[in-house]
């Protein structure tokens, strides 16, 4: 109607000829580029203004951004004499060839930059052979040394504190780290950030075997949160169905197999999504009641099954909240009252249960400039090998072997 209305001289016509229209024809392929993440970055920022206002602000950056490209951009390249057609045509043919060549060699090679080195893994791997079981350490009677990133590599060390509760007190890292009467055998399960986190500790223990020997059984893509069914754009996902597997059968094997000191457990993004908790029910946020109860029956079912194992210590860690991507879609998973809910599920699971622990690495970050680096979790989830070493070197190591023997 728009387009036949503009045929013949009439009051559409003398609307859109009115020099505002006129103008923001001009600048319109720009207002069309540039609205995108100029409205997805503000949409980030947690301002407290009513919508309309940020509607305002977010147009008027939009608008600002399309004037200058149009005129800085658009219209020397419309006007220049300098760029003849075929000249264009090479240029811009050589343009999408290059953007092409890095889009198929460049980005596939770079989507996965986490994971357990597997020299690493072979000299932290856990030694399944009969062993005695660990005791508390005597602070009177135990030798101390100093703990390292790798080799030469000097780090921050940590002392085990002496208090035992459910939720373990803050390690400091002034001090050294008692060692213990053998290495303290660790297994780490979990989803993906299990994966990135554990191999920091993987790293730290082949370079300390003295404290630890570390194996990383994960599942990633999978949460452990088995109640409900999440909506992905893949299509609706019974968790029970996909995960249960992972949860019910690898995880137990890995223990029976194993003979770890500690299960370390280590789940975050999948399982703060929205679920229905029936097939066909209402989509529900994590922050909702119903939700949270049914993470604490699945994640006490999970702990439960571990105990009953002989596993002398459960060991839940508390991961930071995601930081999001910069430019993208939705980021609920990265709403911190979807993680402390996740994080308060985990508390009432080991409330309750003597054997188990809470390592809250989310606090311990809190302080640490590493938390807010981008450079350490790229996609803003998983820790570089890196930033995962400095962590279990300088904190996570060190309240892992204290739960042991605690």
């Amino acid at each position: 109607a728009l387009i036949v209305g503009l045929q013949a001289a009439g009051p559409v016509r003398s609307l859109l000829a009115a020099r505002p229209f006129v103008g923001l024809g001009k600048i319109s392929y720009g207002v069309y580029l540039y609205h995108w993440p100029v409205f997805v970055l503000i949409d980030r920022e947690t301002w407290d203004l009513p919508v309309g206002v940020v509607l305002l602000i977010k147009s008027s950056i939009t608008l600002v951004v399309a004037v200058v490209s149009y005129s800085l951009v658009e219209r020397p390249i419309r006007t220049a004499s300098w760029m003849p057609p075929r000249r264009t045509l090479v240029a811009a043919l050589a343009g999408t060839a290059v953007a092409s060549i890095i889009a198929i060699t460049v980005v596939p090679a770079t989507t996965k930059y986490y994971g357990v080195d597997s020299a690493a893994a072979e000299q932290a791997a856990i030694d399944s052979g009969p062993v005695e079981p660990l005791v508390p350490l005597s602070p009177a009677t135990t030798t101390v040394t100093s703990v390292t990133a790798g080799a030469g590599d000097a780090v921050p060390s940590t002392v085990l504190g002496a208090e035992s509760s459910t939720t373990l007190p803050p390690v400091t890292t002034t001090t050294q780290l008692a060692v213990p009467p053998r290495p303290v055998r660790i297994l780490v399960v979990g989803d993906s950030t299990a994966e990135a986190t554990g191999a920091g500790l993987v790293a730290w223990a082949a370079a300390n075997p003295q404290y630890a020997q570390v194996s990383v059984a994960a599942g990633p893509g999978c949460g452990l949160v088995l109640i409900g069914y999440l909506e992905l754009t893949t299509g609706q996902r019974d968790t029970d169905a996909e995960c249960g597997p992972y949860a019910r059968d690898f995880v137990p094997a890995k223990a029976v197999e194993l003979q770890p000191d500690v299960v370390m457990v280590m789940t975050t993004v999948w399982d703060v999504l929205d679920r229905r908790l029936t097939k066909d029910g209402p989509l529900l946020p994590a922050t909702d009641p119903a939700v949270e109860a049914a993470m604490v029956a699945s994640l006490g079912e999970f702990t439960d099954r571990l105990l009953a194992l002989g596993v002398p210590r459960v060991v839940w860690v508390d991961g930071p909240v995601p930081l999001g991507s910069l430019v993208g879609g939705d980021d609920s998973q990265a709403q911190p009252a979807r993680h402390a809910t996740l994080h308060r599920a985990v508390a009432s699971v080991a409330a309750t249960r003597p054997a188990v622990r809470v390592v809250d690495l989310a606090a311990w970050l809190h302080d640490q400039p590493i938390g807010a680096d981008r450079s350490a979790r790229l996609d803003g989830v998983h820790w570089t090998g890196k930033a995962a070493l400095q962590i279990s070197a300088e904190f996570l190591g060190a309240a892992l072997v204290q739960a042991a023997l605690s």
